[in-house]
């Protein structure tokens, strides 16, 4: 059997407790780094991460003061803690999987936790986004001791997004002036044909019209209400057609702006 030098041993074991004693200096030391730090961030309302520090130098292998007191701010602490619990569902009420979420720019995770997600209180922003669909986005503002604060979106796919955000803002208010304006063009055009059809049958059966010597003062009345009554129909035609492209344009797709018209089968 060989036999180790009494020095070499000698040697180890000194390095042994050398190491020792540096890991309980530096365990020492983050132990009262997180005593400190805990402190300041929780007065800057910053109770998450001031909880985070407290759980590192409430443990074991900290000194028993610096134990005790951070032991104490932690349960102190946890009660006031505001809390979110968030989902994402289609229109129909179903959950929507693989939808992950940021908040207030930090990506929590590729998945809706399941739990409640501690944050400090105030304003926050959450964003839900799931590959291909619109994001949605949404602020809390959280008080403390709001603890399981329900954040619920609805999330579309691109095309059914599209649809429900062009019929939720309703018709163009173009469509219905332009309408509006070729329906009392058309009623006046009416107006003035049947007023010079009048005025030309009463003129025809004067005493000039069975004559034929009506004068153009007479009859020009009437070839006024004719030219009115053309210019209105005009007028009519072109206002009741620009409202109708209105409305269909306003329509998502071409699909839906046909909807209502009747489907030929052959």
């Amino acid at each position: 059997m060989m036999r180790v030098p009494r020095a070499a041993l000698v040697a180890a074991s000194l390095a042994r407790l050398s190491a020792t004693g540096v890991a309980r200096a530096d365990d020492k030391a983050s132990c009262m780094a997180a005593h400190e730090h805990g402190q300041e961030v929780r007065l800057a309302n910053h109770w998450v991460e001031a909880r985070r520090l407290f759980l590192v130098c409430a443990q074991s292998s900290c000194p028993s003061l610096v134990v005790q007191d951070c032991t104490r701010w932690e349960l102190e602490l946890g009660p006031h803690i505001p809390s979110v619990v968030v989902s994402a569902k289609r229109a129909d009420g179903s959950d929507v999987d693989d939808v992950s979420l940021t908040i207030d720019g930090t990506a929590v995770g590729r998945r809706l936790p399941v739990v409640p997600i501690p944050l400090d209180p105030g304003e926050h922003v959450l964003r839900f986004e799931r590959p291909g669909w619109p994001a949605v986005e949404t602020r809390v503002t959280l008080h403390d001791g709001e603890h399981d604060r329900r954040v619920d979106v609805r999330l579309e796919p691109p095309a059914e997004a599209a649809l429900v955000s062009t019929q939720s803002r309703g018709a163009p208010v173009g469509a219905y002036v332009a309408t509006g304006i070729g329906a009392a063009a058309a009623i006046a055009s009416v107006v003035f044909l049947v007023v010079g059809k009048v005025d030309e049958h009463n003129l025809a059966v004067s005493s000039c019209g069975v004559a034929g010597t009506c004068t153009d003062p007479q009859v020009s009345p009437i070839r006024t209400d004719y030219i009115v009554s053309g210019i209105t129909a005009g007028v009519a035609v072109i206002a009741v057609g620009l409202g109708l492209w209105q409305f269909l344009a306003h329509k998502p797709d071409a699909t839906a702006a046909g909807a209502w018209l009747p489907r030929l089968e052959f």
